[in-house]
C-alpha cells in the first residue's frame, strides 16, 4: 500500500521530532557524571564579622517594667444598648432607587405604612428618618430597604447590607 502524502508527511515530522529529542536527551545526560578532580574539591566560606562582641546583659524591655501586680487599678466603663423595646428592631437595611427618587422615603413590612422611623447604622451611629411607603419588599435578610440618597446618609453602597437599629 502506498502512503499518501498527508501520512508521508506525518512521518517525516515524527522522525524529525524524535531524533531532536533523542539529541536533547544526549547531550543532557553525557555531561551529568562528574568529574574526579572536581568531585574531590569543596569550597568553604567562613563570615569574619568586624563589628566588636556585645558584651553584659541586655536591658530589659521597656513594657516589662512597671508594677507587678496582677490586680487592676481601675475598671473601664461598659457601655449596654438600650434594649430592643416594643418600637425598636434590629436587622439590615438595604437600599434601592424608589421610583420618584425622592429624599426620605423607605419601606418596611415590620412597621405600619405612614410612620415616621429612625434608622441608625449599628457600625457608625449615624443617623436618618424615612417615611414608610408601600414599595416592594426588601430583599431576604434585610427588614428595611432605604431610598439610595437616605442609605447614603448613613453609610457606603458598598458595605450593603448596613446592620441598623429602627425605630418609630
Amino acid at each position: 500500500m502506498d502512503p499518501t502524502t498527508y501520512k508521508r508527511r506525518r512521518l517525516r515530522v515524527l522522525l524529525a521530532v524524535g531524533v531532536t529529542t533523542a539529541a536533547i536527551i544526549w547531550a543532557t545526560t553525557r555531561d551529568s557524571e562528574p568529574d574526579a578532580e572536581t568531585a574531590d574539591t569543596t569550597t568553604t566560606t567562613q563570615f569574619q564579622s568586624s563589628l566588636p562582641p556585645i558584651e553584659g546583659e541586655p536591658d530589659a524591655p521597656v513594657y516589662i517594667e512597671g508594677p507587678k501586680t496582677s490586680i487592676p487599678t481601675a475598671t473601664n466603663p461598659i457601655a449596654y444598648g438600650s434594649g430592643y423595646g416594643q418600637n425598636r428592631l434590629a436587622g439590615f437595611a438595604s437600599f434601592h432607587r424608589f421610583s420618584d427618587d425622592t429624599n426620605g422615603k423607605c419601606h418596611t413590612e415590620k412597621v405600619p405604612l405612614g410612620i415616621v422611623i429612625t434608622i441608625t447604622n449599628l457600625n457608625t451611629g449615624r443617623q436618618t428618618t424615612c417615611f414608610n411607603v408601600a414599595y416592594l419588599p426588601p430583599p431576604v435578610g434585610s427588614i428595611i430597604t432605604l431610598n439610595t440618597n437616605n442609605y447614603l446618609l448613613i453609610g457606603e453602597l458598598a458595605d450593603a447590607p448596613l446592620p441598623v437599629e429602627i425605630t418609630w
